[in-house]
């Protein structure tokens, strides 16, 4: 699989964390959105997982780190681009 391709699964899968995280319940009592991405910092992957890392904290750097009124924070884990370590974190 291309590193492109790996980015945007990955990139994907953080989206459907954030609006997972947005539209629970507990999210809206709260003024901060945490959006959880577990990417592989270490390991053969670790280089797409820093871009995407990157990428997320450039987007927030540039727009902002607020949303409908709510303050962003990411929350980072790293899976060392193991399958089964980025469904433990995940869970």
């Amino acid at each position: 699989m291309s590193s492109q391709n790996m980015s945007s699964r990955y990139l994907t899968t953080g989206i459907a964390f954030a609006v997972g995280a947005l539209t629970s319940t507990g999210a809206f009592a709260e003024d901060t959105a945490k959006i959880g991405l577990v990417l592989p910092l270490t390991g053969g992957q670790a280089p797409v997982g820093k871009q995407i890392e990157a990428a997320a904290k450039l987007y927030m750097q540039q727009h902002g780190a607020t949303v409908a009124g709510k303050k962003l924070e990411l929350v980072i884990k790293d899976d060392a681009g193991v399958p089964d370590n980025s469904k433990r974190l995940a869970q």
